[in-house]
């Protein structure tokens, strides 16, 4: 007996957008990155020192925030970003110029780079 495959099967509390495109997702995911990563340097701004009767939870605090970032990153890259000089697909991603666009460069510039450096 075959199962029935249907690769795109949506469930009940999904939807199909129709006007969130892949740009908008990833945008939406940094937004919220940065937000997180603010939240944790006021944290560090304010804190407490290890025998502080709040210590545990300022360190609680700043664990929840930690493990927030690191789950906004994953879906990040689920939706195909990549974060500074990350390697994706067997591609460093890193800036080549001023543009702020990232561009990709394989093995040959980083061995190039690491001769320069090393």
């Amino acid at each position: 007996m075959e199962e029935s495959q249907e690769p795109n099967e949506i469930k009940p509390w999904q939807i199909e957008y129709k006007f969130v495109n892949d740009e908008f997702k990833k945008d939406y995911v940094l937004q919220r990155i940065a937000a997180a990563e603010r939240a944790h340097f006021e944290l560090m701004v304010d804190r407490l020192d290890e025998n502080h009767s709040e210590y545990m939870d300022w360190l609680e605090a700043v664990n929840v925030i930690i493990d927030e970032i690191n789950r906004l990153k994953t879906i990040y890259r689920q939706l195909g970003g990549s974060f500074g000089s990350e390697f994706i697909n067997g591609w460093c991603n890193t800036y080549l110029d001023d543009s702020n666009e990232w561009k990709p460069f394989g093995w040959p510039h980083i061995r190039w780079l690491l001769r320069i450096y090393y």
